[in-house]
């Protein structure tokens, strides 16, 4: 009979796997041809056997070792940028296969039955909880126990945890605190041979004296990796280096009328990723779509991409903006609670947003921050399934954590201790400072097309029921499941050639306290000094801006500007004249600085902010709502 092949597509630096029925007999040639298709057939190849082991039914071969034959695209390179490739197979017996089974298949990654898969390491407060998919039998053997081993990172010494488990999950209760550990799981099988050793692919760290978030972006306007489980980057891990990750997909949405239609540039599923990647200063061609990891906390990341490109398959009606992306880690802070100094579990985005003048001018622009969160990838049954969501006023906060699984006996909120993380956005800075509508839905009821998702943005859209922020689910008569979030800010306008700035936080804390406290720290260390972002200029005028939110019921956060060294009283009376706090009296440099009043002891009602700086007075209302 034929000999199926299945194969995905490869580079010059993958590795071909073969697998077949052991005992059968196979002589495979892999002859490498260059063409560029522009140009005759050339009389450079390559003919190499390939090794194959007939006893187990296993060989393996790199796709090329000669450096004449590179991959690359066509257009660039019309002559010699693509390769061709023939595997010849000859049956040299003639073993029957079962209906089951295919003689021989190829892949460049290793097969079902070689050795185990989705290799995860993840760090608990007790130690590292170890999970993996069990290979499938091959040919006439099956898995009969694993050996576990740990590596510590940048060591090539090897420790055997456990030999001959019989599980496919495995716990290390004795990881040294603050070391990064890779760790590996071998297959022995029940006629005595062993798979590879396989490692997982990112270090996982154990102990508090790191924490941090860490989560990947890309070139064409997202955040996370919805693969993390077979590429191992960060998808919103937290804590930092876990292997925990809680995103499966999230990315910028942005939104107006064009001729009295809705039209929303997004990344969200496909087709509908609808940002391109390009080059800081234009030009083609344009680089390929590329994951990126911040590594260093103290380093931002910088990413192009714009909306220029039509894309039929997803209807796409380019608004003409251009992009610059900045991703900030939150670098090292002081941890309240111990004094030590940790790795801050939150990052800036930074969203400057350049309009082409395509359209024109651009009137009433939304701009929205998606996030498909999985509260947590260390949720053994169903990660995605038993989540809820719910909104911070005060913080401006979107955010997810585990709920109760419905479909389970037990009480599993947090999945026993291992997924406590609280997860959300919260906007830092746009030109109307504030949230214009709080959205979620389940993944039964993603928008389709543009004129649903400007709903959504808006606030508008039939299942917000009217509400502007929509409420948890439970207060909605919804139960915990896989829920997405939409966090959106405008209207305002950009004119043509004209840029403006949105910034969000991304944020994490190991509970509903902590996730309050860390988005809190996180706004105040923002804006202590906000005239170190953006042009650096201080500003050239003294300003009070109108606290934020308004009105309020917990905290609401007052900005204001110095153009000059000057003496800064903030003091609040009520509605009697009577001063109630002075929030700050000291010197203070040119700058843009905020604070926030908490007013635990204050009634409800109508209160006056006031600024004093030199000569510079102003007073501003607020009303608070308890």
């Amino acid at each position: 009979g034929d000999i199926v092949v299945v194969s995905p597509d490869l580079s010059p630096d993958d590795t071909l796997f073969f697998g077949g029925i052991p005992q059968q007999d196979f002589k495979i040639k892999k002859v490498m041809l260059r063409s560029g298709f522009l140009d005759p057939m050339t009389d450079n190849f390559e003919v190499v056997d390939v090794p194959y082991d007939a006893e187990t039914g296993l060989g393996s071969i790199p796709v090329t070792t000669d450096s004449n034959f590179v991959f690359g695209d066509t257009i660039p390179n019309p002559g010699t940028g693509v390769q061709l490739m023939a595997l010849i197979f000859s049956k040299t017996n003639d073993l029957e296969s079962t209906p089951s089974q295919v003689d021989m298949s190829f892949s460049n990654q290793r097969l079902n039955g070689l050795e185990p898969n989705y290799i995860l390491a993840m760090a608990t407060t007790t130690g590292i909880n170890l999970q993996w998919q069990a290979p499938s039998p091959s040919g006439d053997f099956s898995v009969d126990a694993y050996n576990i081993f740990r590596q510590t990172e940048n060591e090539t010494a090897i420790t055997l945890l456990s030999s001959e488990y019989g599980t496919t999950t495995f716990f290390d209760e004795s990881p040294a605190p603050g070391v990064n550990y890779h760790y590996g799981v071998q297959a022995i099988f029940t006629n005595g041979s062993a798979s590879d050793t396989v490692f997982t692919t990112m270090p996982v760290h154990f102990g508090s004296g790191a924490i941090g978030m860490r989560t990947a972006i890309t070139n064409y306007g997202s955040i996370g990796d919805p693969n993390f489980f077979s590429t191992g980057r960060p998808s919103f891990e937290f804590p930092a280096y876990s292997n925990n990750n809680y995103l499966y997909d999230g990315g910028l949405w942005v939104g107006t009328m064009l001729g009295g239609e809705p039209a929303v540039t997004t990344h969200f599923y496909n087709p509908d990723q609808e940002w391109s990647p390009r080059n800081e200063y234009g030009g083609e061609p344009r680089p390929q779509k590329a994951f990126f990891v911040p590594e260093n906390p103290d380093a931002p990341l910088v990413t192009y991409f714009d909306d220029l490109l039509l894309r039929s398959e997803s209807n796409h009606i380019p608004l003409g903006i251009k992009v610059i992306e900045t991703f900030e880690p939150g670098g090292t802070v002081i941890d309240p609670d111990t004094d030590e100094e940790i790795l801050a579990p939150w990052a800036k985005v930074t969203y400057k947003l350049y309009n082409t003048g395509l359209n024109g001018d651009l009137q009433d622009v939304y701009v929205s921050l998606w996030m498909d969160f999985d509260v947590a990838s260390i949720d053994p049954t169903n990660l995605a399934i038993d989540d809820l969501v719910d909104y911070n006023p005060d913080l401006l906060l979107s955010y997810m954590f585990d709920w109760d699984d419905p479909v389970s006996e037990e009480n599993d909120i947090g999945e026993f201790g291992l997924a406590t993380g609280y997860v959300g956005t919260a906007l830092l800075k746009s030109p109307t400072e504030t949230i214009i509508a709080h959205a979620w839905w389940n993944w039964e009821d993603d928008p389709k097309n543009d004129a649903t998702r400007y709903q959504y943005m808006t606030g508008t859209h039939p299942a917000m029921q009217g509400y502007n922020f929509l409420p948890n689910p439970w207060g909605l008569g919804y139960p915990a499941f896989d829920y997405r979030t939409l966090q959106t800010t405008g209207p305002f306008d950009i004119a043509s050639y004209d840029t403006v700035t949105v910034q969000f936080l991304l944020v994490a804390g190991d509970g509903y306290e902590d996730l309050m406290s860390n988005a809190q720290l996180a706004r105040d260390l923002y804006y202590t000094d906000i005239a170190s972002e953006g042009d650096g200029l201080s500003p050239s005028t003294f300003t009070l801006d109108q606290n934020y939110p308004n009105p309020f019921n917990a905290a609401t956060t007052i900005r204001y500007s110095l153009p000059e060294a000057s003496r800064v009283r903030i003091s609040i009376f009520n509605i009697l004249g009577q001063q109630v706090t002075v929030l700050r009296d000291a010197n203070q440099p040119a700058g843009r600085y905020q604070l926030t009043w908490n007013p635990q002891q204050a009634a409800s009602g109508l209160y006056f902010i006031r600024l004093d700086a030199g000569n510079f007075h102003k007073t501003v209302k607020c009303l608070l709502l308890k």
